[in-house]
């Protein structure tokens, strides 16, 4: 909370006064969102929504969500179409963002975040091991099929000049 102003401090550009809804990461930074927004992009966030509020409850009191709240922030950045995380951030980023977004429900999330690692793989901007691993965490079996050729070409190290090796 701000000293000055009691208001709670919310995660930037999350601070519309106009919306009604504020989520709250793991890590509990705030996220003050529109629900129309949240109801549109995520079936669960649609039936969640939908069902009625008890008129005494506070319509700004905080929904606690399990993620953190970079990974909150990269879902509600595609959300409101501000950003997309890239894949040179890190690939756990961009991993823990598409299973929330599978968990949310998000299809069009789901999908825009296919086609990025999908693009950056055909124009090989990726390492294709990693490609491949996280083609087969998610489940993305065209992903790893169009991936696999492409292990071929690499030239593993042999176990005496890896590293940490004695």
């Amino acid at each position: 909370m701000s000293e000055l102003t009691n208001e709670p401090e919310f995660c930037p550009p999350y601070s519309w006064p106009d919306a009604d809804l504020v989520l709250q990461s793991q890590d509990g930074r705030k996220f003050r969102v529109h629900s129309d927004m949240m109801k549109t992009a995520s079936g669960f966030f649609r039936g969640m929504l939908g069902i009625p509020r008890d008129p005494s409850e506070n319509p700004q009191e905080p929904l606690p969500v399990d993620e953190t709240s970079n990974v909150v922030a990269g879902l509600l950045n595609m959300v409101y179409h501000i950003s997309a995380p890239t894949l040179t951030d890190s690939f756990d980023l961009f991993g823990r963002v598409f299973s929330a977004a599978e968990k949310y429900e998000m299809t069009s999330v789901i999908e825009t975040l296919s086609l990025i690692v999908f693009t950056q793989l055909q124009a090989g901007h990726l390492d294709p091991l990693s490609a491949y691993a996280f083609a087969c965490r998610y489940g993305w079996e065209d992903v790893a099929k169009s991936v696999s050729s492409q292990l071929l070409d690499i030239k593993f190290l042999s176990l005496n000049e890896s590293p940490g090796a004695s």
